[in-house]
């Protein structure tokens, strides 16, 4: 069996957790100075992706 790693995202404020659907639904704004958008938490602050190789029976 392959393993498979997800990419968890949470926010850097409020330390909420999104998974890659809800983080595709999220709102987007782009930072000034910023190339690309960032999808931005309910709490306002930016949410950035990490790789999850956790056991995902937690």
């Amino acid at each position: 069996m392959s393993k498979v790693i997800k990419t968890i995202y949470h926010c850097m404020t409020c330390g909420k957790k999104f998974s890659e659907e809800e983080h595709s639904q999220l709102p987007k704004t782009q930072p000034e100075g910023a190339l690309a958008e960032w999808p931005t938490c309910p709490c306002g602050s930016f949410i950035f992706g990490m790789s999850d190789d956790s056991d995902p029976t937690e």
